[in-house]
């Protein structure tokens, strides 16, 4: 039989055991939000370095087309987005386009 002491020293282990066991719980659901945050950024960040080309492709076209037309507003866009629009650098594997002549003054 066991005495009122180790009764008692016993019965304090089984709850503190009971408590670290819901802290344990508690933990493994936090835990497990936070994996899920980090799995769905993973998968955003995977997403969108498959489409970067993609972007960066559209960016050069609307740049092309806003030297081409002298379009204001597609050059105040890219300026925006952090493009910068240099029309006097040749794109690269083409020859620079002769300039136009000059009117009568």
């Amino acid at each position: 039989m066991l005495k009122p002491f180790e009764y008692w020293l016993l019965c304090n282990l089984g709850v503190v055991a009971i408590i670290l066991v819901g802290v344990n719980i508690w933990l493994y659901g936090g835990n497990r939000s936070v994996q899920a945050e980090v799995n769905a950024r993973a998968q955003y960040i995977q997403q969108t370095a498959s489409i970067s080309g993609l972007h960066q492709q559209m960016a050069n076209a609307l740049a092309e087309l806003a030297i081409k037309n002298h379009d204001q507003q597609i050059e105040a866009l890219l300026s925006q987005e952090g493009f910068a629009i240099n029309p006097a650098l040749p794109a690269p594997g083409k020859s620079a386009a002769a300039p136009a002549p000059k009117g009568k003054p």
